[in-house]
């Protein structure tokens, strides 16, 4: 999820230099692929904390941890929607 995320952040930042609209577009859509491993690893998190009870800490510190990654994908994503909104002058939500 890490390197998905790193990827993302590259990518958009990179479309926000080159003031790409397409590939701002393809690469908000990926933004999908962050959320799909954050629910993906949310669900292992709590499947251990209810298996194994003493792992509540440990798997409250992933959860964290994939929220902020998450969060940090729709960042990505936000920035390609001001390069749209830049280009076009259209607000859209991608």
């Amino acid at each position: 999820m890490g390197k998905a995320v790193r990827n993302m952040v590259e990518e958009a930042l990179d479309v926000y230099v080159t003031g790409d609209e397409e590939r701002a577009y393809e690469v908000a859509a990926s933004d999908e692929v962050i959320d799909n491993y954050f629910k993906e690893i949310q669900n292992m998190a709590v499947e251990s904390i209810r298996q194994q009870p003493d792992t509540v800490f440990a798997g409250k510190e992933y959860l964290q941890v994939i929220t902020y990654l998450e969060r940090i994908g729709d960042y990505a994503r936000n920035l390609c929607e001001w390069v749209i909104y830049l280009k076009t002058g259209k607000i859209i939500e991608l």
